[in-house]
């Protein structure tokens, strides 16, 4: 057996001759198949399907070498979507699933040509995994130039064919494994369960028919919608995440071909349809077989798909949100805590990180207009600018610079400027979404983010004043504290930075392509989402650090205390 990338030095490589490493190799893969492949198998939460897969199937792999390298590939795939490094790193991981996913697409090919069946049963099995690595593979797409994933649909379409005819061998036979687990599967595939009113009314706005789609296109969009929704109305049934795993990997495969191919020529409808696949699909995203599949693939077709059609995406981006929103809230728990063990004087910073996540939150869990929506976002700003001040004004304090009063003063000048720039700008920031804003309002937004750059920039010179300023406490872990938070306030106002000037020019230039919520996917992303986010997370940081340098403080104060008690007694027995 020969394999492609042979020019690397892996057990793979090796002539056709077995090798030492080879086997030990792929000892290691069978008992990760058997110990943690199987039990996240779509379909093994029925017990009599799950002693199949760890039993009967390594079995048959004995005498089918497509179904020995299909498993070897299934748990290197595994390993991928989990990150498991047990036997090797993940860039070799990766390169033998390459190698092991040829292998079993070679021998594949010489079986399918003259099935018997006596191999139909092993060859079934093969199909199923090829199904389930092609979906997990969709993890490792990239989006440059984006393309719809036909190649998945297409290798699902390819396989299902083999599985066809594998079963129409095996026809009544009671002993065939496979037939036992498409026993278990017989309500997902029934097609007057599946094709109904019911499931296609889970999304009217997908069912309204186009100018350009002839009847055999509207066939073949109603009955792919037909499938997602029988997957949302599994979900809205409460049904377990492995079951609808399991719907997720065999519906495209029984997508109409025509939908693939309208997809393959990126029709706009088409590819809405496959959004919402996507959408419904992140019910699953804590299963390794899915993860973050469903966010890069929805977000891509936001970014591909033209301007006209992008509001169709509405309901799929929500469920992305909710995922965002998800994490975000624990983010605000997290900041919580923080706050109820934090000393009175650093408070401040704490509550400020919390606003932030919570604006983020209103912005992504209710519905918005633009113009409320890019208020909040411009708020948004407010809270991190505060919360570096406050943090800034933390390291300051820990590290005695200065007098407490006049930072105290600085610290109050600052916050109505930031809350007055703020203010300023939401005010003039509806009326600059118009087409034609009156000059009035265009002085207020301009003036509102041009105050807003200035305490930007304020805060810098603060932290640089403050960096060349010499500490005057005598508490060495309180300084330290003070030092490492100032070190973590300096990136901070790099993202904040970012954040504000993108606003700045998005004000000034009226730039529809820059706004911050109607705007491009890739000035989102860069110059809106990842700056907030990096400044928060680094905030937050800094937070928990003058956490530990107040405790540190409160430490170091006791046992100064301690050692003038001791030497008091010290004296006292002298003198007697």
């Amino acid at each position: 057996m020969r394999l492609s990338l042979q020019s690397v030095a892996s057990p793979l490589a090796q002539p056709a001759s077995e090798t030492r490493e080879r086997r030990l190799l792929e000892l290691q893969l069978m008992n990760y198949f058997c110990f943690s492949v199987c039990s996240s198998l779509p379909g093994t939460y029925f017990p009599e399907i799950r002693q199949i897969w760890t039993v009967v199937v390594p079995r048959l792999a004995i005498s089918y070498d497509a179904l020995l390298h299909a498993i070897m590939t299934l748990s290197l795939r595994h390993m991928l979507c989990t990150g498991c490094q047990d036997i090797a790193p993940l860039d070799t991981i990766k390169l033998y699933h390459a190698q092991y996913l040829e292998a079993t697409l070679q021998e594949y090919r010489k079986v399918v040509v003259t099935l018997t069946t006596a191999v139909a049963d092993a060859a079934s099995f093969t199909s199923v995994v090829l199904s389930l690595d092609a979906f997990a593979s969709l993890r490792d797409r990239e989006f440059g130039d984006y393309t719809a994933p036909v190649q998945w649909l297409q290798l699902c379409k390819g396989v299902t064919q083999v599985f066809r005819v594998t079963l129409q061998l095996l026809e009544g036979d009671a002993e065939a494994n496979i037939n036992k687990i498409v026993a278990t599967s017989g309500p997902f595939v029934e097609p007057s369960k599946i094709l109904c009113e019911a499931n296609r009314n889970q999304f009217p706005a997908l069912l309204v028919r186009r100018p350009e789609d002839s009847d055999e296109d509207d066939a073949a969009y109603i009955d792919t919608v037909s499938y997602i929704g029988a997957i949302q109305s599994a979900a809205d049934a409460g049904e377990h995440m492995d079951a609808i795993t399991r719907r997720l990997v065999i519906y495209p495969v029984l997508f109409p071909q025509r939908f693939v191919a309208l997809l393959d020529e990126h029709r706009p409808r088409a590819l809405v349809i496959l959004a919402h696949f996507f959408a419904v699909a992140a019910h699953c995203q804590a299963s390794a077989w899915v993860g973050d599949i469903p966010k890069k693939e929805i977000l891509a077709l936001e970014g591909f798909l033209a301007p006209q059609y992008r509001h169709e995406l509405a309901w799929p981006l929500s469920v992305i949100l909710k995922y965002i929103n998800s994490v975000t809230t624990a983010m605000i728990f997290r900041v919580l805590n923080l706050l109820v063990k934090h000393g009175q004087p650093d408070i401040l910073g704490g509550l400020y990180i919390m606003v932030f996540y919570v604006l983020a939150i209103c912005l992504g869990a209710t519905k918005l207009s633009e113009k409320t929506a890019t208020i909040i976002t411009n708020v948004k700003m407010l809270p991190l600018i505060l919360g570096a001040s406050s943090i800034l004004h933390s390291s300051n304090s820990l590290r005695k610079v200065g007098g407490a009063k006049l930072e105290w003063a600085v610290m109050f000048a600052f916050h109505i400027l930031i809350a007055g720039a703020t203010t300023i700008l939401a005010v003039g920031t509806p009326d600059l979404q118009s087409s034609s804003p009156l000059p009035s309002e265009l002085k207020m937004g301009k003036a509102g983010i041009a105050l807003l750059t200035i305490g930007w920039k304020f805060l810098i010179g603060w932290t640089v004043n403050s960096w060349f300023r010499r500490g005057n406490t005598l508490h060495a872990e309180a300084s330290r504290a003070g030092r490492k938070i100032l070190i973590g306030v300096a990136p901070t106002l790099v993202f904040i930075g970012t954040r504000v000037l993108h606003a700045l020019v998005a004000l000034v230039s009226q730039n529809k392509s820059l706004n911050p919520i109607t705007g491009t996917l890739a000035v989102r992303v860069v110059l809106v989402f990842l700056p907030e986010q990096s400044a928060a997370l680094t905030l937050l940081g800094c937070f928990w650090i003058a956490r530990n340098g107040k405790k540190a403080e409160s430490t170091d104060e006791e046992a100064a205390c301690v050692r003038l008690d001791e030497q008091g007694v010290k004296r006292a027995g002298y003198a007697g």
